[in-house]
């Protein structure tokens, strides 16, 4: 007789494939949306990238593989194994099923890149960290703004000192998504829209550049005039960091005008000096930003710290990092583990803009899971 075995058990013997250093890593993509198909031509150029299949239970995006890829494409992950091997799964799918995607691919023993946000819930934020951590593949989230050269600066400006200790950030960010996204787009009928999928890169950033967890939380959302979206695009955020100092975190995402750049405008209150990261818009194309970073000392001429920013899009060091540190055997950052710190504090934002009250994000040892306080593994 043959004895079922439980699915936590068999997880733990799933073996990653093992990718050669100087062969191309061979995609399988999950979910043709627009981001999806955006992220082929990504994939396309990469030296040592291969697309083999894509993934997407409809028809049209069957169709749109089929004529601009020519690759196998499948209605799951699932079928697209019992026919195809593959490397690794780039997992563009709407946020809400990130999870399920990304479980099925470790299950089949593939690394995975994923799209933010990680997880739309606590709840599938553990079920991937559980599973995750019972095989050897590497995931990695797509968190490309800790990639720009401007991030690396201002992580370096901060831990030379040389505008004293770090008392304060605050941060504006203002966009309007009609303008690259049609109304039939998921996002719009997200939840948290703002916080999930945008505040999120900032946040990932936050900690990059200060090296700093985040303590506590509170926000709240507002309804704005010419809202597109299905729930409030607007959010308010204050965050403490471990170290004490406040984050204030303003978004919106509905704004036609005026606007900043994609990363935001920063300013890093130090006891010496500010230092000022902000995105200069292009005089001929539309709604692109030039990052540059000033450091104001009072009495002081600003001083405008001399860099040309390399990164034009932020998808393609994601991949670069995620193809060499797999094919060299290393974790590429940010992992599950990393993210998830992320995600607690965008977690907290919402309990906080839906209880009204300020959320701690220190892990709780209590057995019951109440809050995101104690709903992530350690």
């Amino acid at each position: 007789m043959v004895t079922s075995v439980p699915r936590e058990l068999v997880l733990l013997f799933v073996s990653a494939h093992c990718v050669a250093v100087n062969d191309p890593m061979r995609f399988v993509i999950a979910g043709l949306g627009w981001w999806g198909r955006s992220w082929t031509d990504v994939l396309k150029i990469h030296p040592k990238a291969q697309i083999v299949a894509t993934v997407d239970p409809s028809a049209e995006a069957q169709n749109w593989s089929q004529d601009n890829l020519a690759v196998a494409h499948f209605p799951d992950l699932d079928a697209a194994f019992d026919e195809i091997d593959a490397d690794a799964v780039l997992v563009t799918t709407p946020p809400r099923l990130h999870a399920p995607a990304l479980i099925k691919a470790v299950e089949h023993g593939k690394h995975a890149l994923v799209e933010k946000p990680l997880a739309t819930s606590p709840e599938d934020m553990t079920r991937i960290f559980n599973v995750v951590q019972k095989s050897d593949v590497k995931v990695m989230v797509g968190q490309g703004y800790r990639f720009m050269d401007s991030a690396t600066i201002l992580r370096q400006t901060l831990q030379s000192g040389k505008i004293g200790e770090l008392k304060a950030i605050r941060i504006i960010f203002r966009q309007y998504v009609p303008d690259i996204l049609e109304q039939v787009h998921p996002l719009f009928q997200l939840q948290h829209s703002i916080l999930m999928d945008m505040a999120n890169h900032h946040f990932d950033l936050i900690r990059f550049v200060t090296a700093q967890e985040f303590s506590k939380v509170t926000a709240f959302e507002y309804q704005t005039p010419g809202n597109a979206f299905r729930y409030p695009s607007s959010a308010v955020c204050l965050m403490t960091l471990q170290n004490g100092v406040s984050a204030l975190w303003d978004g919106d995402w509905s704004c036609q005008r005026p606007r900043t750049s994609w990363e935001g405008d920063w300013e890093f209150v130090g006891s010496k000096a500010r230092m000022l990261w902000r995105g200069e818009e292009d005089k001929k194309i539309r709604n692109r930003f030039h990052p540059e970073i000033i450091i104001e000392h009072p009495g002081e001429a600003p001083e405008k710290i001399p860099f040309v920013e390399s990164v034009m899009d932020r998808r393609v060091p994601v991949l670069d990092h995620f193809i060499e540190s797999v094919s060299h055997g290393r974790q590429p950052e940010p992992s599950v583990s990393d993210n998830q710190k992320v995600l607690r504090a965008v977690f907290g934002c919402i309990e906080s803009c839906t209880a009204g009250h300020e959320v701690l994000l220190i892990l709780q040892t209590a057995s019951s899971v109440s809050s995101v306080r104690d709903v992530f593994p350690a």
